[in-house]
């Protein structure tokens, strides 16, 4: 029974041997492929390199000079307003009792927008009605009496004293008339400011309290704008405001990379902001720009006040023009695939373009990336160009 036993057992110890044996092949196996797929990528990207990273020359970008128009100026960003916008307040203290329309709704001038609660104002004119009356039949009374009097002053039958007494008398009804006929007249007035019209036709742009809310005088209930007609308010800081002038061009676009539209200054304040230091200026807004950007009010512009321009001349990206210590201006131009330094007179720069009035010549290859590693006659090599 014990043979029987050993025997047995070294059947099972080659059996786990032989599975830890194919274990181990597999593995192997597994990694030689993934070398083998490692090794093919490395090669696949070493034939993708470039000539220029074998060692041609370093790889760099280029422009050819050309002419377009630039424009020297100042970049702001402005805020879409309504050319007209007002805001319709109560002029006396009174509960809302109804309101014409919501925000967006388009009202006519002359409508009513508003109504508050009238009913103590009637109230109060139908008890002044009844004072003035009263004050009336007062004040005839006691010129009926002057009337009575006067012939029996002049005849000597009553002193002047008595006289004038009968007069005080009149000319205080007199004033206790007039007082209750204005105390009429101004109840009367604020009946007629229980209802708010629109001064003109507008749209509704925000709606600051509703039926049921208590309006009183200098809060704004409803506020109406004209959004028909669209103004630029742009805050400049006080520097750059001396060098603009009303009537002055600016070219107004909206988005990335959107296409520009001139307008002109309307409107130049002539007080600061005296925290910010800033200036309020205005700009009219076309309808062209209105129809292809469907501006709104609260909407951003940019805004690019023109202080210069000059069309059809010698340009390049203002990136690729540098300054040396000598305070030259220079850019590095490409000839026989190397680079050499240039110096040039440079003109009006806009954020994106420079003028160039000598050193270049139309058609000449300017580098404009990796400027950093670039110096004269440093080898290049031009990305785009493999072959």
């Amino acid at each position: 029974m014990a043979v029987l036993k050993v025997g047995n057992m070294q059947k099972l110890e080659g059996t786990i041997m032989t599975k830890s044996l194919k274990k181990y092949l597999l593995v192997c196996v597994v990694l030689v492929i993934a070398v083998g797929m490692l090794a093919g990528w490395r090669i696949k990207k070493l034939q993708d390199v470039p000539a220029a990273q074998a060692g041609s020359g370093f790889p760099v970008e280029t422009v050819t000079v050309g002419r377009d128009v630039v424009s020297a100026g100042l970049t702001y960003v402005g805020t879409v307003e309504p050319l007209q916008e007002v805001d319709l307040s109560a002029k006396i203290s009174a509960r809302i009792l109804s309101l014409a329309g919501k925000e967006g709704d388009i009202l006519n001038a002359g409508q009513t927008v508003v109504t508050l609660d009238s009913g103590d104002l009637q109230g109060k004119i139908n008890t002044l009605g009844k004072k003035v009356q009263a004050a009336g039949i007062n004040r005839d009374y006691w010129e009926k009496q002057i009337e009575l009097y006067r012939p029996l002053l002049e005849e000597g039958a009553i002193s002047e004293h008595d006289f004038q007494k009968t007069v005080f008398s009149r000319d205080t009804a007199v004033s206790g008339y007039e007082e209750a006929e204005a105390a009429l007249e101004e109840a009367r007035i604020n009946l007629n400011y229980s209802i708010l019209k629109a001064p003109m036709t507008g749209t509704v742009t925000r709606v600051h309290s509703f039926p049921g809310d208590m309006a009183v005088p200098g809060k704004p209930v409803i506020t109406l704008a004209d959004v028909s007609r669209l103004k630029i308010s742009v805050k400049v800081v006080q520097d750059d405001v001396a060098k603009l002038k009303k009537g002055g061009t600016v070219m107004l676009s909206a988005g990335e990379g959107g296409r520009e539209f001139p307008a002109e200054i309307t409107e130049i304040f002539p007080s600061l902001d005296p925290n910010l230091r800033t200036g309020t200026v205005e700009i009219g807004v076309p309808q062209e720009i209105m129809q292809e950007y469907s501006l709104k009010p609260g909407m951003s512009v940019n805004v690019f006040f023109v202080l210069g321009q000059r069309e059809d001349v010698p340009v390049v990206p203002k990136q690729t023009v540098q300054q040396d210590n000598q305070n030259n201006y220079f850019v590095y131009v490409v000839k026989e695939g190397v680079a050499r330094k240039q110096i040039v007179e440079t003109g009006l720069s806009s954020d994106r373009l420079i003028e160039i009035k000598g050193g270049l010549n139309e058609g000449d290859r300017v580098v404009s990336s990796g400027l950093v590693e670039v110096y004269d006659g440093r080898p290049l090599y031009l990305k785009g160009e493999e072959g």
